[in-house]
């Protein structure tokens, strides 16, 4: 179900009720208001443990400084290792490492997450070099994604959240019943 709602919604295939202007996809580049940044390394001997985690080539928090480089909500997308092209969405402070870091102004930032999620696999795919693989901001700006308004962005994002915490809550529905099941199942089988 989810796949099915990113796929029509982020590809214009369907179309949300009272928005009508035509679609067209850009290069995330063209976007003046997407800004694209390179992390700043951080090596181990230079850390200072503290609460803000260090975002780095991984799916995981590899550890946590004292200090951040972003302030604001952003995405990050790993710049090497096996996930390099990994999209990350972070609501608080990082320190931006082995990754790039997007952020916005005038394009919803939850809607370009969504975006750059739905082509998750075509940016494993772009992966490029030999002993470790990479992804370089240029090919995060060749990326593709809606010229839209504000508003129908903001319309859609709203659409995902209801539907994805439905589907959430219908994951732990399942988690509990298969729970229960085990439970029953034991005291059945074991007399």
């Amino acid at each position: 179900q989810k796949k099915y709602l990113m796929q029509q919604l982020l590809t214009g295939r369907t179309r949300l009720k009272g928005f009508v202007t035509p679609w067209k996809t850009e290069r995330l580049g063209h976007f003046k208001s997407i800004i694209i940044e390179k992390g700043t390394a951080l090596s181990s001997q230079d850390i200072e443990k503290g609460p803000i985690p260090v975002i780095a080539g991984g799916q995981t928090v590899p550890y946590y400084h004292k200090y951040w480089t972003h302030d604001v909500p952003c995405i990050t997308i790993s710049a090497s290792g096996a996930y390099a092209g990994f999209v990350w969405l972070h609501s608080g402070k990082i320190w931006a490492s082995d990754c790039s870091v997007i952020y916005t102004h005038g394009y919803d930032l939850n809607f370009l997450y969504y975006c750059l999620k739905f082509q998750q696999n075509h940016l494993f795919y772009l992966q490029s070099g030999g002993a470790q693989a990479h992804i370089y901001p240029s090919e995060i700006r060749s990326l593709k994604i809606p010229n839209i308004s504000l508003q129908e962005q903001q319309a859609i994002v709203q659409l995902f959240n209801i539907n994805f915490q439905e589907i959430d809550l219908l994951r732990q529905k399942i988690a509990k019943l298969e729970e229960q099941k085990k439970g029953l199942m034991q005291v059945l089988l074991t007399g």
